[in-house]
């Protein structure tokens, strides 16, 4: 039986559960390897430079106001009990860490990995091009929204605001150079509760995905073919409400 290779990023509390079930599942045979996050001033000059100054402030202000107020350790214990997921959120314990999976160093030491039969990433940066190819294995990554028609962040979210709430949800798909946008594998509906916020949807959806990922990966292990469809439409790629936009939609839609 091959390896199954989990690459995440650490200190993320989806991507911790994610890992914790995969090693439930499959006992001594996934490799973990954690990717570090940017640091907070990185992220917010890349914020800036990309969406300019005050819609870049405007992000940060939304992110360190969800960190803060709506995304506390409680509220999130209490969402993560809800779900029956409680024992999945013991810290992992990488076997390797890396700065970026763009980075060069990276790339080499991933691929240093041998019998890997299956690679299961979440929360990283975009993977490269050329380190898809130099894999040579088939990739799995579990969006937190509908593809295609909620891609980047916040995709449960964004379909409240939207009141598509029949689009609430996860999709499990094949990962390419594209943001989420590879080969549809499964798409499932969550439900999100009177009282959960944007800090909260994503637990919410991610249990909804746990079976069919387990599934997958034991197909792929098993040397059985998995089935995938590319989806016709392109979607639309959303990224963090602004603070004012957050608060605005509260008021107007009671999307939290």
């Amino acid at each position: 039986m091959g390896r199954i290779m989990y690459v995440y990023r650490a200190g993320d509390l989806v991507s911790t559960i994610i890992g914790n079930v995969l090693r439930h599942h499959f006992p001594g045979k996934v490799v973990l390897v954690a990717e570090r996050p940017p640091s907070p001033l990185d992220s917010a000059r890349a914020k800036i430079r990309r969406y300019g100054f005050f819609r870049g402030m405007d992000q940060i202000m939304f992110i360190l106001f969800s960190k803060a107020f709506l995304g506390r350790k409680r509220v999130l214990e209490r969402v993560v009990e809800e779900e029956g997921l409680s024992g999945f959120c013991v810290p992992l314990v990488p076997e390797l860490e890396i700065e970026s999976v763009r980075d060069e160093r990276a790339m080499h030491a991933l691929c240093s990995f041998e019998s890997i039969r299956v690679l299961v990433i979440n929360g990283t940066r975009i993977w490269p091009r050329r380190l898809l190819d130099a894999l040579g294995c088939p990739i799995l990554n579990i969006h937190l929204g509908m593809m295609p028609w909620y891609r980047g962040v916040h995709g449960g979210y964004w379909a409240l605001v939207q009141g598509d709430r029949e689009r609430f949800g996860a999709t499990l798909y094949f990962v390419n150079e594209k943001i989420d946008a590879g080969g549809i594998i499964a798409r499932r509906r969550g439900a999100p509760r009177k009282r959960d916020t944007i800090a909260t949807y994503p637990i919410r959806q991610v249990s909804v995905m746990l079976e069919p990922l387990i599934e997958t990966v034991a197909s792929i292990v098993g040397g059985k073919n998995v089935e995938a469809f590319q989806a016709e439409e392109e979607g639309a790629l959303y990224t963090h409400p602004g603070i004012s936009q957050y608060f605005m939609n509260w008021a107007r839609l009671g999307v939290r």
